[in-house]
């Protein structure tokens, strides 16, 4: 059985040799979510080898285009011809001289989204690589999906001649499992990265929980933490403010960052005068696109002579609504961050809380332990009092004695707080809001 045209028409013969290949073609497409690798080239190589078996004298050319960067991928193409002699194949993928012209067929059916017929053009002309070999004419076909081109596919003629319409009807059959196979195997691909990111982030996650049982100190802890956020984000660098003692200003603990020359890490107050003094306040992320166009007044730059564009920012809150700090992040590209980021990012922030407040805690029994044998009860007490309005975010810690002639504030954490007595009081009748 031959497969032939005849005067420029698909035989009963080639037609039926069409369809089998379009079978075979569709069932590899069909298969491609059973859970082993979708073979996107080898239904490619399967297209072209068609192509080039239903129009004899020809060869058909794939070129993908490049999803990050838009352009034609050069190590993508997938090339057959029966040009010498006419009656055999040769299959190739490998690199070759007839990459797509800035300006030539391909580049004009991706810009119009629509196929390109050689003859309907004059301003177009046969690639050089082809014309050397005989090609008297040509047809590209934008490969497309969901309005996005994916990639083009080439046919070149051998014969003075032009397509006929059912050739290209044919063709187009081709083009449309063409682009449904690439779209796949992006999807494929794109599904596969999703699931390697979400594995890395777990991991990184749960690496950052194991902090918490080791022995690093707060500093190496919050370091650490802060090199998974520049990881996982793509920041171009990052810093810890924790809130000092009186709780008017954000103190630097950790920072880093690439390409770093003078950088400011000077407390900020909790005010509006700054993104992070803002996000302190409120209590709420801040995520910032693109710090020239929002015309953000309060942005603090970490370096000066660094020009950043986007900013993420992060308070870190306690579980009982006290703010320990506030975690930033920046990066010189706009659009850096995006809501997936700053959920990944709100996860390393409650990890940064309960290290803080381990730490506090931790600081918090050596130190009343040594004062019980080194201070007065007025300082201890004192102290304490302090220490326990910090941990539980309280506006009022203080301590009653109870004695037989009645009750005595004993220490307050204000700084503010009278000596006061209360004789004859029953217990079970004095909670008058004081204590």
């Amino acid at each position: 059985m031959k497969n032939e045209t005849m005067d420029g028409k698909i035989t009963d013969n080639t037609l039926i040799f069409t369809l089998e290949n379009l079978r075979r073609i569709g069932e590899k497409i069909n298969h491609a979510g059973d859970g082993a690798n979708f073979d996107s080239e080898g239904s490619l190589r399967l297209i072209v080898d068609s192509t080039i078996q239903l129009l004899p004298k020809t060869a058909a050319v794939i070129y993908r285009i490049d999803p990050d960067t838009g352009e034609f991928d050069r190590a993508s193409r997938v090339f057959a011809t029966n040009d010498v002699p006419f009656t055999s194949t040769a299959i190739s993928n490998q690199p070759s001289d007839d990459f797509p012209r800035p300006n030539g067929v391909g580049a004009r059916a991706i810009a119009r989204k629509l196929p390109i017929l050689l003859t309907e053009h004059a301003d177009l002309s046969v690639h050089p690589y082809h014309q050397a070999k005989g090609v008297r004419s040509v047809v590209c076909y934008p490969l497309t999906v969901r309005g996005t081109v994916l990639g083009v596919l080439y046919v070149y003629l051998y014969e003075e001649r032009t397509f006929t319409p059912e050739e290209l009807v044919a063709l187009e059959i081709y083009v449309n499992h063409a682009a449904m196979a690439i779209y796949l195997d992006r999807t494929q691909l794109r599904l596969q990265k999703n699931l390697s990111d979400k594995e890395k982030e777990l991991k990184q996650i749960q690496k950052a929980t194991s902090l918490l049982f080791s022995r690093l100190n707060l500093d190496e802890t919050l370091n650490a933490i802060l090199s998974m956020a520049l990881e996982l984000s793509g920041a171009h660098y990052g810093i810890f403010r924790l809130v000092d003692e009186s709780k008017k200003f954000l103190v630097t603990r950790s920072f880093s960052g690439m390409d770093m020359h003078q950088p400011k890490t000077e407390a900020l107050p909790i005010s509006e005068e700054s993104i992070m003094g803002k996000v302190a306040l409120s209590r709420e992320p801040v995520l910032i696109t693109d710090l020239n166009q929002s015309q953000v007044d309060s942005y603090y730059p970490l370096d000066a002579e660094l020009k950043m564009r986007s900013e993420l920012a992060i308070p870190l809150v306690n579980s009982t609504g006290g703010l320990e700090g506030v975690l930033n992040l920046e990066s010189p590209a706009p659009s850096a961050f995006g809501q997936h980021d700053l959920f990944l990012m709100q996860s390393l922030a409650t990890i940064a809380v309960i290290a803080i407040q381990e730490y506090k805690l931790l600081e918090f029994i050596v130190e009343i332990s040594n004062m019980i044998f080194t201070s007065t009860k007025e300082k201890t007490l004192h102290y304490l009092t302090r220490k326990t309005n910090q941990f539980i975010n309280s506006r009022l810690c203080e301590i009653w004695v109870c004695e037989p002639a009645g009750i005595r504030l004993e220490s307050s954490s204000s700084s503010t707080a009278q000596k006061l007595e209360y004789a004859g009081v029953e217990l079970p009748d004095s909670f008058d809001g004081r204590i």
